[in-house]
């Protein structure tokens, strides 16, 4: 499978900002790098899905300036934009009445013309594809609604994987699974991330999860960037501390970090 060259970085943002009501983006400034697995941290309410709706599209950003492989957000036709970034946002809504290779063949839709669908070769190859890549061949001709949580959630990043973006984009993956399924979603993504350099950004809530599988992380708070960098590097008992106001110590154990809380501190029981 052949990808176009992409910049060092997939993702730049320059003091970008976005206002809705009371919440607001403040300078949001962060390089995200090609071709890894990024994880955006941090409390409820702190910007992460909304930064991701800036990225993709789904809602403007009212200042600032944000690159997708270096080329300004702005200079992106939206069939052009849909060629190159996916987004996948979170899952509760009706289940359609389709197949599941029907369900993935909607990953199709910017190549086609409007108001009609015809599947070419090429449409072909791509489900066939992403289906392999996330194991979902096995159910192609069930119906989407009779699956699992677990199953639907991979045929719905098999959908994502069906556009053939270089960048996918997913908004809290792993919400409504249980643990079993959590890891072997993560488990998928990175494969997925390791042999294919698809640049994948994930809002995750797992602290252990996004240290684990991540090669860069995103602390935001408060609509802010927090701080940025090697997981192990940013998790931390200070962090921890500065970001969700808690005490806790971190240690690591072949890799694998291990947070014991203490206590809120007497801030976070103040609020």
């Amino acid at each position: 499978m052949k990808w176009r060259l992409m910049a060092m970085d997939a993702i730049e943002a320059s003091q970008v900002c976005y206002c809705l009501d009371d919440f607001n983006l403040k300078d949001v400034s962060v390089s995200i790098p090609k071709g890894k697995m990024t994880s955006i941290v941090g409390p409820n309410g702190s910007g992460k899905s909304t930064f991701l709706k800036v990225v993709s599209q789904l809602v403007r950003c009212q200042s600032g300036d944000l690159r997708i492989n270096n080329q300004p957000l702005q200079c992106f036709k939206k069939k052009e934009f849909a060629q190159t970034v996916t987004m996948l946002p979170q899952s509760k809504d009706s289940v359609p009445d389709v197949t599941v290779k029907e369900f993935i063949a909607f990953g199709r839709a910017p190549y086609q013309h409007q108001f009609q669908f015809r599947s070419s070769g090429a449409d072909e190859e791509a489900i066939m594809w992403a289906m392999e890549a996330t194991g979902t061949s096995k159910f192609q001709d069930k119906m989407y609604y009779a699956l699992s949580g677990g199953e639907q959630q991979r045929v719905r990043i098999a959908m994502a994987l069906a556009q053939k973006t270089e960048i996918l984009l997913l908004d809290e993956p792993t919400t409504y699974l249980d643990i079993s399924h959590q890891i072997e979603l993560m488990e998928m993504l990175r494969h997925i991330n390791e042999r294919y350099q698809i640049t994948i950004v994930m809002v995750l809530h797992d602290l252990h999860q996004a240290t684990v599988y991540s090669d860069y992380m995103i602390a935001m708070k408060s609509g802010a960037i927090a701080q940025t960098g090697v997981p192990k590097h940013v998790l931390t008992a200070q962090f921890l501390k500065e970001v969700y106001r808690i005490d806790a110590t971190v240690r690591f154990e072949d890799g694998f970090p291990i947070i014991i809380p203490v206590k809120y501190t007497k801030e976070a029981l103040s609020v």
